[in-house]
């Protein structure tokens, strides 16, 4: 009987996890791309989908990929749209707070080992710390960032409809605060 090198073999499992993982990548910039053609070009600019991706690639595979889908996704993007480029932070703050999510087990909901809370209750809880702790903290890190970035980089000018509602809103206030 011949025995397998050990080395050999982890070489085979290392090479197949990588082409599985850049499979993964392509498919969540592409979806992230689709995204934002179809949302942010068809709706008038308020809708943005270009995150779909990173959401997968950061509870998936973590931080890492989730950051590089994030950069890889606005760097695509900035082609047709130029302004979009700088909102790969905010895309990769969202990406970072999932992935930080993820492993600490709140989005656990999601991950196919877990066994499916057994009650209705259990259910409906599982899917709100899904929505609350997932979507609103995700808006909270991404809003910060944008925040950011619209403020100080573009003066409220991306030719967005939030630049419509803030400056209705709080537009004077703001700008007198600073």
């Amino acid at each position: 009987m011949i025995a397998e090198d050990p080395k050999a073999q982890s070489g085979a499992d290392s090479k197949a996890e990588w082409t599985y993982k850049s499979a993964v990548l392509v498919f969540c910039i592409a979806l992230n791309y689709i995204g934002s053609v179809i949302a942010f070009d068809n709706s008038y600019r308020f809708l943005f989908l270009d995150m779909i991706g990173t959401f997968i690639a950061a509870v998936v595979f973590g931080p890492v990929f989730a950051v590089t889908t994030a950069l890889l996704t606005n760097t695509l993007t900035s082609i047709t749209t130029p302004n979009l480029a700088h909102f790969a932070f905010a895309n990769a703050a969202g990406g970072l707070w999932w992935a930080y999510a993820a492993q600490r087990g709140w989005l656990a909901v999601l991950r196919p080992q877990k066994a499916a809370p057994a009650g209705a209750w259990q259910r409906i809880r599982s899917s709100l710390q899904l929505i609350v702790v997932g979507g609103g903290g995700a808006c909270v890190a991404v809003s910060v960032v944008a925040v950011f970035l619209k403020s100080f980089v573009f003066g409220h000018e991306t030719a967005t409809y939030g630049d419509y509602l803030f400056a209705a809103f709080a537009g004077p206030a703001w700008f007198r605060a600073l």
